[in-house]
């Protein structure tokens, strides 16, 4: 596909410095209020998964024009999407293997091509799981919003908290993405 980077972290005839991402001071303490601060950042990217129309945030939660509405979660995320994705356990597994750095390389280049990315819009990462690459991709400059998708609310609930400039939204990748069309200079799907 033109425009799109493939990276083989395999086969890598480098190592890229990566620099730890910004983590929340507390897992456990933003309130609603709070979190609902990086979703404000990140509302007028995304759209109604039901009509497709834009979204606006109100007390707690995100609503279309048509009135569907969707409800903000005390952890800092917001879920589009019915249905489970991963348990608690597997995201919990899944975050020790990532931190453990087995995919230290991975993300370094995924780093480095996003350091090349001129366009202007959001880093939206589908699949995020706990948003590990995309908080390393936010750490690294320009400074931009981060949009974390994945249908498991124990990943959302880690995604909401591992960057400040990260919103975690629930959706599913095999329909159509709740974004507004153009809003995104790059999109991470590992």
């Amino acid at each position: 596909h033109p425009g799109v980077a493939v990276i083989d972290a395999l086969e890598l005839d480098r190592v890229v410095a990566v620099r730890k991402p910004v983590e929340a001071k507390n897992l456990h303490g933003p309130t609603i209020g709070e979190d609902a601060r990086v979703l404000a950042d990140v509302v007028d990217l995304l759209r109604c998964p039901v009509c497709l129309g834009g979204l606006e945030l109100g007390d707690g939660v995100l609503r279309c024009g048509e009135g569907h509405s969707f409800d903000l979660a005390k952890q800092g995320y917001v879920n589009l999407v019915p249905g489970h994705g991963d348990t608690a356990e597997m995201v919990e597994a899944r975050e020790g293997f990532l931190g453990a750095g087995h995919f230290r390389r991975l993300t370094g280049a995924l780093v480095e091509v996003a350091l090349g990315v001129e366009a202007s819009g959001a880093v939206v990462d589908v699949g995020a799981g706990t948003g590990h690459h995309l908080a390393y991709v936010l750490a690294a400059p320009p400074q931009r919003q981060g949009v974390a998708l994945d249908t498991s609310t124990a990943a959302l609930k880690r995604a909401a908290r591992i960057h400040p400039r990260v919103a975690a939204v629930g959706a599913d990748a095999w329909k159509p993405l709740p974004l507004r069309d153009g809003v995104a200079a790059l999109v991470l799907s590992v």
